[in-house]
C-alpha cells in the first residue's frame, strides 16, 4: 500500500518542481531560463518510439538528433520531425515532447512491396512511391518488375503512375486469388504490349495476363493448376491475354522426366 502510495506523490512532487522552474523562468527572465534549460530535471531520459518495423529506435533516435541525457529543450519536436522525414524510410513522424524529460515519437514508415528494375533496383511500397534506391540492408525477397522504359519511366508521369498502379493491382489481385502461399510471385514483366506477364513458383513459370482486370484471369489461373496437380505434368508458359476470347487459356506443358531405363 505504501509503494503504490508513494508513486502518485512522487508524480505530483515532479510536477511542483516543473512549476516551480517554470515560475522561476518567468520572473528571473533569461537567467531564470537558463537555469531552467539547465536543471537535471529536463534532461532527457525517455525517447519512446511507436509504429517502426524497419528503423530501430536506436537509428530513430539517432536520426531525430535527440540524445539521453541533453537538456529536452535543445532540439524542438519540429526539428525532430524534420530530421526524421528526410529518411526515405519515413512517410510521416509526428514528435511530442512531454516534460519534464520524455519524447514521443511516432512513426508511418514506407512498406515496401516490389523492387523497380531501371538502371539500379529500386524499392516501391505500398502506395506506390519510389521511394529509395535498395541498399545492401534493405529487404530482397519481394517481386521484380522488369520490363519498364526507363526513359518513359523518368520523363511521363502518367506512364510511370500506369505501370507502377497496374502491377500493384495484379499483386493484390494475385493475394486475393489464393495463389500467393503456394505459387509465389518473383517478377512482373512489363510487354512491350503495355500488358503484364508474371513468372511464379519455384521453377518460374511464365503465365502472360496482358492488361487488365486481373483476378478472373487469375481465378482461371488457380483452376488450371488445381487440374495439373494431381498429374506428373506441369504447365511451363500459360497465356490468357487473348482479348477476343478471354474465357481462353493457352496452355505448354514442361516435358515429362526421361526415366532411366531398368537393368
Amino acid at each position: 500500500g505504501w509503494a503504490r502510495a508513494r508513486r502518485p506523490l512522487g508524480r505530483a512532487a515532479r510536477l511542483l518542481a516543473v512549476c516551480a522552474l517554470v515560475v522561476a523562468a518567468i520572473v528571473l527572465g533569461k537567467a531564470g531560463e537558463r537555469m531552467v534549460r539547465r536543471s537535471a530535471l529536463f534532461s532527457v531520459r525517455t525517447v519512446r518510439v511507436e509504429g517502426n518495423h524497419h528503423l530501430t529506435a536506436e537509428r530513430i533516435r539517432a536520426l531525430s538528433g535527440i540524445a539521453l541525457g541533453q537538456s529536452v529543450f535543445e532540439v524542438s519536436p519540429a526539428e525532430a520531425q524534420a530530421r526524421l522525414e528526410q529518411s526515405p524510410w519515413v512517410a510521416q513522424a509526428d514528435v511530442e515532447r512531454r516534460l519534464p524529460n520524455t519524447f514521443v515519437v511516432q512513426l508511418t514508415e514506407h512498406r515496401p512491396v516490389l523492387l523497380l528494375s531501371l538502371d539500379q533496383p529500386y524499392l516501391v511500397a505500398d502506395d506506390g512511391m519510389v521511394f529509395k534506391q535498395a541498399g545492401v540492408d534493405d529487404p530482397v525477397d519481394l517481386p521484380v518488375l522488369t520490363g519498364v522504359d526507363r526513359a518513359r519511366f523518368t520523363a511521363e508521369r502518367a506512364y510511370r503512375t500506369s505501370v507502377i498502379a497496374d502491377a500493384l493491382g495484379l499483386l493484390g489481385d494475385y493475394r486475393g486469388s489464393g495463389l500467393s502461399a503456394a505459387e509465389p510471385v518473383d517478377e512482373v514483366h512489363v510487354e512491350s504490349t503495355g500488358g503484364l506477364s508474371i513468372y511464379i513458383g519455384s521453377d518460374a513459370m511464365f503465365v502472360r495476363l496482358g492488361r487488365p482486370p486481373f483476378l478472373t484471369k487469375l481465378r482461371r489461373l488457380r483452376t488450371l493448376l488445381q487440374h495439373f496437380a494431381s498429374s506428373d505434368r506441369r504447365p511451363a508458359y500459360v497465356y490468357l491475354d487473348s482479348p477476343s476470347r478471354p474465357d481462353r487459356a493457352t496452355v505448354y506443358l514442361r516435358p515429362l522426366p526421361v526415366r532411366s531405363a531398368s537393368r
